[in-house]
């Protein structure tokens, strides 16, 4: 029985025609998902860099509010928190896609991996993933890498793995975090007992920050900066 299925870069949830106007194609997120709620042997799924916007993300949180028995899902580099509007050339957020996302994962008692790599999350929807983190008790795997969470995302997520319990290892790579984001995930850490690894490489930290994270991680946590 198939257990694992790549479906990355095939531009599932949408393009853009002449590269300039977008075109969403949602029935292909939501066949992915009309299969989630029947498929029994599936464990893994990779949808990574298919532009499923918001739309899609929330068809597939829909499906896996019931399916049981997928542990994995790499949603990375697809649009479910915004998307970039190249012709007004600023990002528009989504926020509901992140919305449904968290909905999910407060329901969903199987999943133990997700990564969001690339989604568009920013601070606003650092606050969805938070409220998901703070019930949530499968997840031991996290990836918000290149999200642009900044000082407020950072301190959201924070805030959630001071009562989180399960998660071992979260990524929170190149997020724009600078010191003051630094210094809300250290205060986590001394709060924190059961994350193994962390990383938070490419955040412009400076030396004093970077020391304060090395000091509260010693030797329980492999840190990666």
């Amino acid at each position: 029985s198939l257990t694992y299925l790549n479906l990355d870069k095939n531009i599932i949830g949408g393009y853009h025609s002449n590269y300039v106007q977008l075109i969403f194609t949602p029935e292909g997120p939501a066949a992915i998902s009309e299969m989630l709620k029947v498929n029994k042997t599936l464990t893994s799924i990779s949808l990574g860099f298919n532009h499923i916007y918001a739309e899609g993300g929330i068809a597939v949180a829909d499906a896996l509010k019931t399916n049981n028995t997928l542990t994995s899902l790499n949603l990375d580099f697809n649009k479910i928190g915004g998307y970039y509007d190249r012709n007004k050339r600023e990002i528009v957020p989504t926020p509901e896609g992140l919305a449904a996302i968290s909905a999910m994962l407060k329901v969903n008692t199987t999943l133990t991996s997700i990564s969001l790599a690339g989604s568009y999350i920013q601070a606003e929807g650092a606050g969805y993933v938070s409220e998901a983190l703070k019930t949530n008790e499968s997840l031991t795997y996290l990836n918000l890498e290149e999200n642009k969470l900044e000082e407020k995302g950072a301190a959201a997520v924070a805030d959630a793995l001071k009562k989180n319990n399960t998660l071992t290892s979260l990524n929170l790579n190149r997020n724009y975090l600078f010191d003051e984001g630094a210094c809300h995930v250290a205060e986590m850490l001394k709060a924190n007992t059961t994350l193994q690894t962390i990383s938070i490489a490419k955040n412009q930290l400076g030396d004093a920050a970077k020391m304060k994270l090395k000091e509260v991680a010693d030797t329980r946590i492999a840190l990666q900066l």
